[in-house]
């Protein structure tokens, strides 16, 4: 097990998918309220199967379109092991691949923002992989703003994720695919 849970956002997969060493954006104090998750831990685990990948489009102002992978390589009761990726435009891997273990509550916390900085709505967004009815989550530190689109039928990463700070978009990630490759 790694000291930080992996996940999305990095994801989870901030890939949103976080990667095994990062904190999901504004991560809750000690002590601090959270707002209720888009899903449970248990939704999460019985959407997960090992093999599940999910490929997003990733965009950053002045660098080049990026694809992060997050795939379950494997899944049990008490967890699951994923593996991050990064591949450039042209399909070609960005460093080594990150892998590491989660408990389905680790990955759940992912979601787990402060409620005093969270606005929960519900909206309709379509992406590459589809369209989905969503959980809106809009979470405010400062100047940043981060908004996770949680589908309502696919508990797990957000299928999008959009990244501002002082109105200028910092990242935006969009679900463009979603394989079981077992």
């Amino acid at each position: 097990m790694v000291a930080a849970p992996v996940l999305a956002l990095s994801l989870f997969l901030a890939a949103a998918a976080c990667g095994p060493s990062e904190k999901a954006p504004a991560t809750p104090q000690a002590g601090e309220a959270t707002a209720s998750t888009p899903y449970t831990a248990d939704e999460i685990r019985e959407s997960s199967r090992t093999g599940r990948r999910y490929e997003w489009n990733v965009e950053v102002p002045g660098k080049p379109r990026e694809v992060r992978v997050l795939t379950f390589i494997r899944v049990n009761k008490g967890g699951a092991e994923v593996e991050n990726v990064t591949l450039d435009a042209t399909g070609h891997m960005v460093g080594e691949p990150v892998r590491g273990s989660a408990t389905w509550q680790e990955l759940r916390d992912h979601a787990a923002f402060p409620a005093s900085r969270v606005a929960v709505t519900e909206e309709s967004i379509t992406v590459p992989a589809g369209t989905y009815p969503c959980k809106l989550y809009t979470v405010t530190e400062g100047a940043k703003v981060s908004r996770f689109w949680f589908a309502n039928t696919m508990p797990g990463p957000p299928v999008k994720l959009a990244i501002t700070e002082g109105g200028a978009a910092k990242e935006q990630r969009e679900l463009f695919r979603i394989t079981n490759v077992e």
